[in-house]
């Protein structure tokens, strides 16, 4: 190979050396421009969160979050230097220098409550926890548009009289047309005793309603007898005018919670017909 054909070999992988070069830094630029849109686009996602969470406090739907991280910095491309061969190196012009991103710190973001709400706001007193808040109960009164009538004394009929005994029962009449026994109504049964006439009689209500289911007095000839059953039940006729005024006979049976409240009734029972026959002897 003579002299000639070594100059132009060593051209040719000069320029060869010089395109490859060339390409490699349009590359780079390239690359620091994609890098540059991709730091531009996290400014404007980062603004628009900043917007959306600011937005979401004002309405009371979210905490304040902690403050957002910047965006990490991105490396500093690696010179390339110009093969010394090459005579004039392609001059490639450095990529403008980027602004640094501020950093979102919800955290010093102050929100001004609206005067429209402001009413509803919670204060901390000092007896109680810091993450403890006073509920708001609001005073309301409301005039009614009709005016009311005066509440109204209620005469129950049993004013006069004194109650002796007083538990919680439940009442059950004998159906002889079906041959069973059918609850009459459950609530305090009552034994009550006029102090002017020695009268006893006995007095049941139902709860909640308060209406009779039992009203009769206690005349010579009954008797209070104990089921065979073992429960603590007692069973006696009388002539009852809860629900008839001209009075029913009738064969009840009560029920009690426990066997001394029984054997108290059925005391008390006898009692108040010993107090019949005496006041009519």
């Amino acid at each position: 190979m003579d002299r000639a054909e070594s100059q132009k070999a060593f051209r040719d992988l000069a320029v060869d050396r010089e395109r490859s070069t060339t390409k490699v830094v349009e590359l780079i630029a390239s690359l620091c421009e994609q890098v540059s849109e991709l730091r531009r686009g996290q400014e404007r996602i980062s603004q628009e969160i900043a917007l959306l969470v600011v937005a979401m406090m004002r309405m009371g739907t979210m905490p304040a979050p902690a403050a957002v991280p910047a965006p990490a910095a991105v490396p500093t491309p690696i010179a390339i230097a110009t093969p010394a061969a090459v005579s004039t190196p392609i001059s490639v012009p450095a990529p403008a220098a980027l602004p640094t991103p501020t950093a979102v710190s919800f955290a010093q973001i102050k929100i001004e409550p609206q005067e429209t709400i402001s009413s509803f706001s919670t204060s901390k007193t000092d007896n109680e926890d810091e993450d403890a808040e006073d509920e708001y109960e609001p005073d309301v009164h409301f005039e009614p548009v009709i005016p009311l009538p005066s509440l109204v004394d209620v005469k129950t009929g049993e004013e006069e009289e004194e109650v002796l005994f007083s538990e919680r029962a439940r009442l059950y009449r004998f159906v002889s047309e079906t041959k069973e026994y059918k609850e009459r109504g459950t609530g305090d049964i009552k034994i009550l005793r006029h102090p002017a006439t020695n009268r006893y009689r006995v007095v049941m209500r139902r709860e909640q309603v308060l209406k009779l289911c039992a009203n009769f007095s206690l005349v010579p000839g009954m008797k209070a007898v104990f089921r065979s059953d073992g429960k603590p039940t007692c069973m006696f006729n009388a002539t009852d005018f809860a629900e008839e005024p001209s009075g029913e006979q009738l064969t009840l049976t009560v029920r009690f919670r426990s066997v001394d409240s029984r054997d108290t009734f059925v005391k008390l029972f006898e009692q108040g017909v010993d107090a019949a026959i005496s006041s009519r002897a």
